[in-house]
């Protein structure tokens, strides 16, 4: 695994850190730090001898220079050299000097005369994404970056901290890289923010992309009284007054907003003199409302299209079965009209089918499929790509807008345009900048009715129900459900946001179950999980022959807690727990998130088994204990949208469309506050929304359903426990 040490000078930081961002994809490991760490950090020994340490420990040593070289710099540069002129009989390390805006080494670096060396003019994020491919490429290493997404896909949680992260970033501007002392921030706020600008965040407020080429756009000339008024109007992104300093910040002034959406003055698409080409795509599980998407985007082409003075034709395509399409893109392109999808409009399903693929987000050898995709669009002169679908479809999408961007430079594009849009769709309401996601209550309210019917279930013929729920990273179905559903009904809702033991839910059920019902005989109580409410202590039992789960649930198991930080597993813990992984080919995200699921259950019902008390118990009630389980996920996906719901697809649809036609692209249409607007798919992209465990709502639920704080405060100590003694 190749590592690397960077060299720079705190006047370029904004611009290496943008190269880092994307080099961290890339290469095993690398160490950044800033030249005034060495007057904040209060570690042991002088800071001189923990730099040259870290510089014999990495193989790579990439120096950005720029005609300000710092004494620093040349410090650490020597250091790097004269490792490699010792005799210790060590690898010499590659040394990369990275020009910046300058076409020649410094005279003060004369001692540095390696051959291989980058020069960049600019600093734009553009070149910063090409100097990291073009280290990599010097390297020999392969390219892992994919549609330039962020290094960590999961950093951010809840869109407050993404909002103060900018107005921290616009109140520090040109302090963040210095240890000048400014009135509310110190060098801790300020290293959290470098971290965060290097795992993802844009350095400034994303934009809504435009298609290039002001004499392409023209009128439209659809009247206002036919489509709406034209829009022209910004939204601020948070309405709290704690988001409008006193201080002078103001969220308008500073731009901070996200455009209206709606019909536009001045149109993009169709082409001059020439007709329009749209295709529609949904991407992951069903959700109830998905063909009212369908029909407003269809019915409002045909709308502009039959509309507007110069009247012209549509060609609107679905894509069945997802991205799977573009496996064979002829076969699964088919046309669509309002008379087909009006039918439709108000059922579950979708009308062009739906498919899970990971390829265009997952590193996977020899294989490029956002460029296929991008060729076969671009091939058939689609001007409009609408993709429905959850957090992982708008990576996707962001993904296919820049890999678009580049591919239209080549030769055989010339003039072709590709406008990529998203509509937010998930059972979990777990997408970034969404209010709430069509087919969410209608889902939770189908939720409800069935937690409230095994309720039935449960003190009918007294046994103990885990029903699990949607939840790949979040509680929102759980938790909504559980408050929506009469009190007394649920005893427990598992969310992945809380984290937990098996031992303390099964002593916490073992108090209640006697406590609160000793009317009844027999052990009784319904408990209700998300997908992915994982307990900390699950590697105590993954090996337990009663819990019988298969080698990929373990190992399911295994790739979840080294990947989730609520684990806080140190590098050593999660090599050590690594190694014991033994489906060594590739697996997909969604099959691995398949066995994750089955064996969560799995785990919550059958440990709960061996800890009740069961057949140990001298409480001849107790010995007639039984647990069963439900899975009701596909008859939440299958329910028929609710009239909100299907207003809200509808809504999206035809939202989508106005925009698009405008020569908007790479943004998400959705509802945000109490308008309807577009979001720049970089900021979506940046994690998936989670419930926060101190918020109001969260202790709602807890107040529901009487259970206590399941969270243990050492939590590490727990998981370090288990990893090590296995």
């Amino acid at each position: 695994m190749e590592r690397a040490f960077i060299c720079h000078n705190s006047e370029d930081s904004r611009f290496v850190i943008e190269v880092c961002r994307y080099l961290k994809q890339n290469i095993g490991d690398i160490y950044y730090f800033e030249d005034y760490q060495r007057r904040t950090e209060k570690t042991g020994g002088s800071f001189i001898t923990q730099i040259s340490e870290k510089i014999e420990e990495f193989e790579i040593f990439i120096a950005f220079i720029s005609e300000n070289v710092s004494d620093w710099q040349i410090s650490e540069i020597e250091t790097a050299l004269d490792f490699n002129n010792s005799k210790s009989g060590q690898k010499d390390k590659r040394i990369i000097p990275i020009l910046l805006r300058i076409d020649k080494i410094p005279s003060k670096l004369n001692l540095l005369r390696t051959k291989e060396r980058l020069i960049c003019n600019d600093n734009e994020d553009s070149s910063a994404f090409n100097t990291a491919k073009d280290i990599v490429d010097l390297l020999g290493l392969p390219w892992k970056s994919i549609g330039r997404l962020p290094p960590v896909s999961n950093f951010f949680q809840y869109e407050k901290n993404i909002i103060k992260d900018y107005i921290d970033l616009l109140a520090l501007k040109d302090n963040l890289y210095n240890d000048i002392k400014i009135e509310k921030y110190d060098q801790s706020d300020k290293i959290g923010l470098r971290e965060k600008l290097l795992n993802g965040l844009p350095p400034i407020w994303p934009k809504v992309k435009k298609m290039p080429g002001k004499s392409d756009y023209h009128e439209n000339t659809v009247d206002e009284s036919i489509i709406g008024k034209f829009r022209q109007e910004d939204v601020v992104a948070a309405a709290l007054t704690s988001f409008h300093p006193d201080s002078g910040g103001c969220l308008y002034k500073d731009q901070l907003t996200f455009p209206e959406a709606g019909p536009r003055d001045s149109l993009f698409y169709p082409r001059k003199e020439s007709n329009l080409k749209v295709a529609i795509l949904v991407s992951g599980g069903i959700a109830p409302g998905i063909n009212s998407v369908i029909n407003g985007i269809v019915q409002r082409h045909e709308l502009y299209a039959e509309k507007s003075k110069n009247p012209y034709s549509v060609e609107i395509y679905g894509l069945q079965n997802g991205f799977y399409a573009f496996d064979d893109y002829r076969k699964n392109l088919i046309s669509l009209t309002s008379m087909d999808t009006s039918k439709v409009a108000n059922e579950s399903g979708s009308i062009i089918g739906t498919s899970r693929d990971d390829r265009l987000i997952e590193i996977l050898p020899n294989q490029d499929q956002n460029r296929k995709v991008i060729n076969q669009l671009l091939n058939d002169n689609i001007d409009i790509l609408y993709i429905i679908g959850g957090d992982g479809s708008m990576r996707a999408a962001h993904a296919l807008w820049n890999y678009s961007k580049e591919m239209i430079k080549e030769p055989g594009n010339k003039n072709k345009h590709l406008s990529i849009i998203g509509i937010p769709k998930t059972m979990d309401n777990d997408i970034l900048w969404v209010w709430q996601t069509f087919g969410f209550l209608s889902a939770v309210e189908k939720a409800r009715e069935i937690i409230e019917h095994l309720s039935a279930e449960v003190v009918s013929n007294p046994r103990i129900c885990v029903i699990q729920l949607f939840g790949s990273d979040s509680g929102f179905v759980v938790s909504h459900a559980v408050v929506a559903s009469k009190s007394t009904v649920c005893d427990v809702a598992l969310i992945p946001e809380v984290p937990f033991t098996m031992q303390e839910l099964a002593n916490y059920l073992t108090t209640k179950i006697e406590e609160h019902r000793k009317e009844r005989k027999i052990p009784m109580s319904l408990i209700v999980m998300a997908e992915t409410a994982i307990p900390l202590d699950a590697l105590k039992y993954i090996n337990d022959p009663k819990i019988d789960l298969t080698q990929e649930e373990k190992d399911s198991i295994r790739w979840f807690i080294i990947d989730s930080p609520q684990f806080n597993l140190t590098e050593q813990e999660k090599t050590k727990l690594k190694k014991q992984i033994k489906t060594k080919q590739i697996v997909s995200i969604n099959k691995r998130n398949d066995n994750l699921r089955t064996a969560g259950l799995k785990i919550v019902s059958r440990v709960l088994k061996k800890l009740l008390p069961g057949d140990d118990s001298k409480n001849i009630s107790w010995k007639r204990l039984r647990i069963f389980t439900n899975e009701p996920r596909h008859l939440l996906r299958t329910t028929s949208p609710s009239c909100s719901d299907t207003i809200m697809g509808n809504r999206l649809g035809t939202l989508a469309v106005d925009n698009g036609l405008a020569g908007y692209s790479d943004f998400m249409i959705s509802q945000w506050l109490t308008e309807f607007v577009m979001v720049p798919l970089k900021l979506v992209v940046l994690g998936k929304k989670r419930i926060p465990t101190s918020g109001n709502f969260w202790k709602s639920v807890t107040t529901k359903t009487g259970q206590p704080d399941l969270n243990i405060i050492k939590k590490k100590l727990t998981v370090a426990k288990i990893v090590q003694k296995r």
